[in-house]
């Protein structure tokens, strides 16, 4: 209960965000990486609601491994309780130096240089991917969703939406459905956050469907 109260002040309150940010400044200058990456979780309320959703979900499932492509710092990643001592905590981003500042902050993680290439685990797992998805074209994200499907066991899929006509901030807007062919249903999906030139972000969860249910 008190690493719960204190995991909800640590991602929400302003003041602990106000500390994370002089900090992520300084390993900025330590490690060069884009300052893109310096906003907290604090103040990213869709990233709190990913990491307290996926949390729960991962830990009533016994989920084996929790998966982040385009982690960043590891605000999401790092920030998951994961309840399974055996469950990994994987985040993965092309940029090497915010890596390196990521496992100063976050070491109950593991990071890894690279994008999907880099999703591999057969255990049960979560992939979590948000924002950068919107610069890849819907044909070519599909076409890394069906890489990552051969090569590992998901079984719990989170991404961020747009309404098509809102989203005038990234390039693309995906569609679950098409993406995963099929193959999950959307079990959850949040309230609208707001983003960027008045676009709004939508959070959502998509679970396999088993050949049985």
């Amino acid at each position: 209960m008190i690493n719960s109260v204190f995991q909800k002040w640590w991602i929400s309150d302003t003041v602990a965000g106000n500390y994370k940010r002089v900090m992520y400044q300084f390993l900025q200058k330590i490690f060069l990486f884009d300052s893109w990456h310096l906003e907290p979780i604090n103040f990213r309320p869709y990233a709190k609601e990913i990491v307290l959703a996926t949390e729960s979900y991962i830990n009533q499932k016994n989920i084996q491994c929790v998966m982040e492509v385009g982690c960043g710092l590891g605000d999401i990643i790092g920030n998951i309780k994961v309840s399974n001592r055996k469950c990994q905590k994987i985040g993965i981003d092309r940029e090497k130096n915010v890596l390196k500042a990521a496992k100063v902050l976050h070491p109950s993680a593991i990071f890894l240089q690279g994008s999907f290439d880099q999703c591999i685990s057969r255990d049960e797992t979560c992939l979590i991917m948000v924002n950068f998805i919107h610069r890849i074209p819907c044909d070519e994200l599909k076409k890394e969703m069906q890489r990552v499907l051969l090569k590992s066991n998901v079984k719990l899929m989170v991404l961020d939406t747009f309404l098509s006509n809102e989203n005038t901030v990234y390039e693309y807007s995906h569609c679950g459905r098409e993406l995963f062919a099929g193959k999950y249903r959307c079990i959850r999906k949040s309230r609208g956050f707001a983003a960027a030139q008045g676009a709004r972000r939508y959070i959502e969860y998509w679970e396999k469907i088993e050949k049985n249910s």
